[in-house]
């Protein structure tokens, strides 16, 4: 057993978090975003303050936030003043979609105010929703989170020609929260995109993010919440048709699905499982890989999202080392294996974290038999962001500098020879590995600079990999002299990246393309362009080129976004790594390619239609995806999803049909 410690280093600000109190929620409310009821008038108010770009001041176009409460529910009301509302920045309608880039609200909550986890609710003028997850684990990561998590909650937005106003209304049985408490951990912070400003209520610094909740405010005179029996049935139906392969018969299938939670008091939740489909999950992103180790994906089923900030842990280690990965269930090869029942108990008390999962897979004749898997987890928080975390042959220990001017990290890793645990993502084991970053992240304050100039970036990135013996295994660093985020929110970035890599075991970059044993040393470049995604047309570019291993290596990357409306969004992406590398006898070119293009469809935040098709020449197979989901009333929703996968083969021969299969789904979550 090893000691896993993370130390996070902030600079305290030594005041105390600012307070909201919560007003009585009437039954008469109508959730239309308007904010008309007469207990809006008299309700506690919260004004939030600008700290980007100005620093400290409240705008003449104030944000204001209010909260009322029952013992069944939680309602927010927003409303942003706006002088010119039709100069809003606002494209997305879909479920989840990525609005930093656009205006829009974001709420966070701790309901457990142990200031290391919490839940994040976003909308922007458009009604588009957005949902996460804060973990320990981001905390300790600079305040990030797990945008695949999602839960029951509504939200209403109306503009007018002040600006614009939401309200939302989350349940509280959708949350975990702490018994007995009266105050939660509670921030909000609002973007105006086009004028690259941002509004902060509790501790509005450029040093931290708003998921950090060390630097929440607090919701105070909570009710007392009621949880009924605690029980949340969904049952769902799921008709499919389709051809599995070239060569198979057409195949119809109708099958039930149960899931089911029920609470455990306000602080833990149980999880039953049983048939499980995942038919409305979205397909993975092709990607090109260079390197000698596996890619990782991140989990998009929703029954391994619930409260997966208690799973996740190994921040310590490093991300890409995760003990537990629920990939591993489920799936084999990129097939699906049937999940016939499971079961997942988590829950927090005290400073203590708990999870406990178990899962029996059905077998699958000719790829796996039918197996049983099960997860324990226990972490104790120690210290106000820190927490120790027990595993096998792995240890680490970081420490984090984040601020807005300096950005640094140190940190030490050491893998075990031994450390292959079944249901973890482990690419390298029986390493050390030391990184380094420094990040120097000036603001312009020159006028004759900031009339073009936002800021500047200067990174110096090194990362040392060595065997359990000492002997270096991999150098890689990273020294970026020109790094240039515009005032219209365009960036524009040159860097160097010296490399060494030692080879014990050739390499089989492409189909035929073998790098021999061998020590190698190389330089590569890279060139970012990024137009701001606040654009109706935005797109971000890379090049990275140079000396590799034995040979050289081009990397061309980009993704284009034209957005004409909200009603109908078109992404082009796309990689090409073209190379040569060297052997005795001869150069030998290689490509790797991957293409996709996604085209959504958003009647409106309920409503959205979803078509990704892609092509990457390592399968030769271009595959379409089309997704339907129709969110008919909270906790309902019908999907309708089609897959068509046709094989491409070398030479401009003949396209020729692999697979399809085409589900619908139905689900709705009974609540008691």
């Amino acid at each position: 057993m090893t000691l896993a410690l993370i130390l996070s280093v902030v600079l305290a600000q030594g005041q105390d978090p600012p307070r909201l109190r919560v007003s009585p929620l009437p039954q008469t409310l109508v959730l239309d975003g308007r904010m008309r009821e007469p207990v809006w008038t008299t309700a506690d108010s919260a004004v939030l303050t600008e700290f980007e770009p100005e620093l400290g001041t409240v705008p003449a176009e104030r944000t204001v936030v209010k909260v009322l409460a029952s013992a069944d529910e939680l309602v927010f009301g927003i409303r942003c003043d706006d002088p010119e509302p039709d100069k809003l920045t606002s494209f997305a309608r879909a479920r989840d979609a990525d609005l930093s880039a656009e205006d829009h609200v974001r709420i966070v909550l701790d309901p457990f105010l142990n200031e290391q986890s919490g839940y994040v609710f976003a909308v922007n003028p458009n009604g588009a929703r957005y949902d996460a997850l804060i973990s320990e684990q981001a905390q300790r990561l600079g305040g990030r989170e797990n945008p695949d998590w999602d839960t029951i909650w509504e939200a209403a937005t109306a503009r007018s020609g002040e600006g614009w106003s939401v309200e939302i209304r989350i349940p509280v049985k959708g949350l975990l929260y702490k018994p007995g408490l009266a105050e939660w951990g509670f921030n909000v912070q609002r973007r105006v995109q086009r004028k690259l400003e941002t509004e902060r209520w509790a501790f509005p610094g450029r040093n931290w993010r708003i998921t950090q909740m060390s630097r929440a405010g607090r919701l105070v005179d909570l009710p007392d919440f009621s949880l009924a029996r605690g029980l949340s049935v969904r049952p769902a139906l799921v008709v499919a048709s389709g051809i599995p392969a070239p060569a198979a018969a057409w195949t119809n299938s109708a099958a039930g699905s149960l899931d089911a939670t029920q609470r455990i008091g306000s602080n833990t939740l149980a999880f039953l499982t049983v048939r499980t489909d995942f038919a409305e999950t979205e397909v993975d992103q092709r990607r090109t890989n260079v390197s000698r180790f596996p890619l990782f994906f991140p989990e998009k089923r929703w029954f391994f999202l619930e409260n997966t900030d208690i799973f996740d842990f190994g921040p310590g280690i490093a991300p890409d080392v995760m003990p537990f990965w629920s990939r591993r269930i489920g799936l084999f090869n990129g097939q699906t294996v049937p999940i016939e029942v499971g079961t997942k108990e988590s829950g927090r008390v005290g400073e203590t974290s708990f999870g406990v999962l178990a899962v029996r897979t059905g077998a699958v004749p000719g790829l796996v038999p039918a197996t049983d898997v099960g997860v324990v987890r226990v972490k104790q928080n120690i210290l106000g962001e820190s927490s120790v975390g027990w595993s096998r042959t792995a240890a680490g220990v970081s420490l984090f500098y984040p601020n807005d001017t300096w950005n640094n990290f140190l940190g030490y890793r050491r893998v075990g020879d031994g450390f292959q645990p079944a249901l973890g993502f482990v690419p390298r084991p029986g390493v050390q590995q030391v990184n380094l970053a420094l990040n120097y992240l000036p603001r312009a304050t020159d006028p004759r600079l900031a009339r073009w100039l936002y800021q500047a970036v200067f990174e110096l990135i090194g990362v040392l990999v060595m065997d359990l013996n000492g002997r270096w295994e991999t150098v890689w660093g990273r020294i970026t002299p020109l790094n240039f985020v515009f005032q219209d929110g365009d960036r524009f970035a040159i860097a160097a990246h010296p490399e060494a890599e030692r080879l014990d075991v050739p390499f089989g970059i492409a189909p035929g393309d073998t790098i021999p044993i061998g020590s190698y040393r190389f330089l590569r470049y890279r060139i970012d362009y990024v137009r701001a995604s606040k654009r109706r047309v935005s797109w971000d570019f890379t090049y990275l080129g140079g000396t590799f291993y034995n040979g050289r290596i081009g990397e061309y990357i980009g993704t284009m976004i034209l957005k004409p409306s909200p009603l109908f969004i078109v992404e082009l992406s796309g990689e090409r790594d073209q190379g040569r590398i060297a052997p005795s006898n001869a150069q030998v070119p290689f490509v790797l390619e991957h293409y996709g293009m996604r085209l959504r469809l958003d009647p409106s935040p309920d409503l959205e239609f979803n078509t990704f098709t892609q092509y990457d020449n390592t399968s030769r197979q271009l595959g379409t995806d089309v997704r339907i989901r129709w969110s008919y009333r909270p906790g309902g929703d019908f999907f309708l999803t089609y897959t068509h996968n046709i094989d491409v083969p070398l030479g401009g021969g003949p396209w020729s049909f692999d697979s399809n299969r085409l589900s619908m789904k139905l689900e709705y979550a009974l609540r008691y």
